[in-house]
């Protein structure tokens, strides 16, 4: 799916607070790096792959300024402050010289420069979220195009990674649609068999790595875990964390320190929320779910309603 020519420009990678999303993303790029090490000993300006985390200004607007800049810092890009912009008038190729600093235009042409000249396959964009949950309407449509007009000019793959917010862009038009796909990074779920043993599988590994002398065994309480953690990895790290430090400062493991670490009941609650809501929207919109029998049944779902409403309803 991220490779070349794939089909796919846009991939959504979305999944609940702290289930692993950026772990995955650091796995990722190093796969990247190692599966193309051969080519980039040969060609040392070759870079597959580019990561880097979003930025957020807290201003109510996204600001395009500090995300190519970002961007640019992760291409190890010189001078993104002081890019030019090329114009052309009357069929001639003019230099905008910079003045009281860089034009956003520039430094997005700078960027896609690179991108070309590095050879990039796929750039990976964490806590995507920053970049939409200011906009609305045809601003986020807008944001949506830029980013995808990124894939058209130079072939790559964007992975944006962020949480249940993420996935409605996809469904803002057909054409977005159509070269995107959502992919859904689950929490484990109680009730799952498997999934509780894989989860129970992951908590023994983690504890292997507590820096105590009386390293406890925190087995027995694998499925209170799983609960209190929702199923996701991250916030049972964050959990064994918070237990950690309270043992190694009363001196010795108690039980009372691994319940302290706990989230409260309205984190919590908050978090069982935003998961199971998004849970439920995205069901219908990930990769690889659908089946000719389903995509029949909706077409003829939507052909029946569009034929209900008559041709003055879609106009």
């Amino acid at each position: 799916m991220v490779q070349p020519n794939s089909g796919t420009d846009i991939v959504c990678l979305i999944g609940p607070t702290g289930v692993g999303k950026t772990a995955l993303v650091n796995h990722l790029k190093q796969n990247f790096l190692v599966n193309y090490g051969k080519e980039m000993d040969t060609d040392r300006g070759f870079l597959p792959i580019v990561a880097f985390e979003v930025p957020t200004s807290g201003e109510k607007r996204f600001s395009w300024r500090m995300f190519y800049s970002e961007w640019g810092s992760a291409f190890s890009e010189p001078l993104m402050d002081q890019k030019q912009e090329t114009i052309i008038e009357e069929g001639r190729i003019k230099i905008r010289r910079v003045e009281n600093g860089t034009t956003v235009a520039a430094m997005r042409n700078a960027i896609v420069g690179t991108l070309i000249a590095r050879k990039t396959i796929v750039v990976v964009m964490d806590e995507a979220n920053h970049i939409f949950c200011t906009m609305k309407g045809p601003m986020l449509n807008t944001a949506v195009h830029a980013l995808k007009s990124f894939a058209n000019m130079t072939g790559i793959t964007l992975i944006l990674v962020g949480s249940y917010d993420l996935y409605p862009i996809v469904a803002l038009s057909g054409q977005i649609s159509r070269r995107s796909a959502i992919v859904h990074f689950k929490r484990y779920e109680i009730g799952n068999i498997q999934e509780e043993g894989q989860f129970a599988g992951m908590l023994n590994k983690l504890q292997e790595f507590l820096p105590i002398e009386d390293r406890p065994d925190l087995m027995p309480y694998s499925r209170n875990l799983h609960l209190a953690s929702a199923g996701c990895v991250g916030i049972l790290k964050t959990i064994l964390a918070r237990a950690l430090n309270s043992a190694l400062e009363a001196g010795s493991w108690k039980e009372c320190h691994l319940e302290s670490a706990l989230l409260s009941e309205g984190q919590l609650e908050k978090i069982l929320e935003e998961i199971l809501e998004g849970e439920i929207n995205i069901s219908k919109n990930v990769y690889g779910f659908s089946s000719f029998n389903k995509i029949n049944d909706m077409t003829q779902n939507i052909t029946r309603e569009v034929n209900r409403r008559g041709p003055e309803a879609t106009r």
